[in-house]
């Protein structure tokens, strides 16, 4: 009996019947992917939505008893400090992961838009807190924060596989770059810097700090200072934006990715810093000392509202660092420097500088 080409043969009947034995294996497998795919994404996004209510947990956490043991208390602390972090770490995971040079679908560039959100839900959720009390909403404040994360998980849940172009790897520099780069220089040396090290001289005493920050009032409360530091952290709130959805919109590696993140969260803590000394406290009267910005005698741990400024407070001087290292890297890079060293340098510096900075604001100090 002749085959003739084309016929079915013993072993194509073989491997159409390990093919078909296999096909409902390669379906679970990709449901499973496809899940597992889902739950990355928004993962971190819930972590957002829920963000009040681990700050709240944060809060009772906290032992503030006199009598207790010391290792219950760090134990305690810990794992506060873990809730109160946990939804911006949640951030900076995926904004990570979906950070890359190559080319990356539409729906990626989103979920790295929302993480972006997510790494900054600090200064948003302590400007709607301000808002919703200034505007006599407080009790509202969770229910608006869910208002904007549930249309945020939805979209974190659609996908679309169109392509997008990766950015160049050395964009030629524009005049947003460079109003920006000069923006923060002056704002460094003549506010940023000096503050700083105010709240370091906070690790001798409440009383130190006051000393330090009554003489340096004198440069940057002058008439003709304070005004220009003003427009000068409007500028960087402008160019930054302007430079963030650049960045963002596009395919780029995790550096980049990450420059445009800790501006975005730079940004957002502005906006809220300056409504909080210029329409809140200033409007009312009130001196925003160190007794304003540490939530009083008891410390940013001791009221369940002042506890969102922690993580508000501590990452805002950790990602200055991080994003100032991101864009000392870019120019090194520029004139081929090595930069391996660089950003390892940024988060160790500003993660020491952040804890400096925060530590008396929780009435942890020297004297």
């Amino acid at each position: 009996m002749r085959i003739h080409a084309g016929s079915v043969t013993p072993s194509h009947c073989c491997e159409s019947i390990a093919l078909s034995a296999q096909s409902p294996l390669l379906l679970v497998d990709a449901a499973r992917d496809a899940w597992r795919r889902r739950a990355i994404a928004v993962a971190p996004v819930l972590a957002g939505g829920l963000y009040p209510w681990l700050l709240q947990l944060a809060y009772a956490a906290v032992d503030r008893h006199e009598t207790s043991d010391l290792s219950e208390k760090v134990a305690r602390a810990l794992v506060a400090g873990a809730l109160m972090f946990a939804a911006p770490g949640a951030g900076l995971w995926l904004m990570s992961r979906l950070s890359r040079a190559g080319s990356m679908t539409l729906g990626e560039l989103r979920l790295r838009s929302i993480a972006t959100l997510v790494l900054a839900a600090p200064p948003l959720f302590t400007l709607i807190g301000v808002e919703a009390w200034l505007s006599g909403i407080a009790r509202f404040e969770n229910a608006i924060w869910l208002a904007i994360w549930l249309p945020l998980a939805a979209v974190a849940l659609g996908t679309t596989a169109e392509r997008v172009t990766p950015a160049p790897r050395r964009p030629q520099a524009t005049s947003w770059r460079i109003a920006h780069g000069v923006g923060a220089l002056l704002l460094l040396t003549g506010f940023i810097g000096l503050h700083l090290a105010n709240h370091l001289g906070g690790l001798a005493g409440a009383e130190t700090h006051l000393r330090v920050m009554h003489a340096l009032r004198h440069w940057y409360r002058s008439t003709v200072v304070e005004p220009a530091l003003l427009g000068l952290c409007l500028l960087q709130v402008v160019t930054g934006a302007v430079l963030a959805r650049r960045w963002l919109a596009r395919a780029v590696d995790a550096a980049r990715a990450l420059q445009a993140a800790t501006g975005t969260y730079l940004g957002l803590y502005l906006v809220c810093h300056l409504n909080s000394v210029f329409v809140y406290a200033r409007a009312n009267g009130t001196d925003t000392d160190f007794w304003f910005a540490s939530g009083g005698r008891a410390g940013l741990l001791g009221d369940a509202w002042d506890v969102r400024l922690v993580p508000h407070y501590a990452l805002a001087v950790l990602f200055l660092f991080v994003h100032l290292g991101a864009g000392l890297r870019v120019v090194l890079l520029a004139h081929g420097r090595k930069t391996g060293w660089l950003m390892p340098a940024a988060w160790s510096v500003g993660a020491a500088v952040s804890l400096g900075a925060v530590l008396p604001l929780l009435r942890i100090h020297a004297s």
